[in-house]
């Protein structure tokens, strides 16, 4: 069971994910169906931060490298990226 929404008296329950009980003032259990609007469902977004995985080296940014995808970057790259330059002396205009 995890934490229904913003209460964290209230529980998921079931398979199918429509259903929650939660403790009310007197500390009894009740039941009721989540509406609509009443949870996020998980997107696009959070699959592509799943997929790139966690950083891999100390310094490293989150980049798009095109529409849809991200990638980690570091040193040369992530200034390149930036649009930065290169080398010690990166000019600004």
């Amino acid at each position: 069971m995890k934490a229904f929404g913003r209460d964290p008296k209230s529980v998921l329950v079931g398979g199918a994910g429509n259903r929650f009980v939660r403790t009310d003032s007197e500390g009894l259990l009740v039941e009721s169906d989540i509406g609509p609007g009443d949870s996020q469902t998980q997107g696009d977004v959070l699959d592509d931060i799943n997929t790139v995985g966690q950083v891999g080296a100390d310094s490293e940014f989150l980049v798009g490298t095109e529409a849809g995808t991200l990638a980690w970057e570091k040193d040369a790259t992530v200034r390149a990226s930036l649009g930065l330059g290169i080398g010690d002396n990166p000019t600004f205009t």
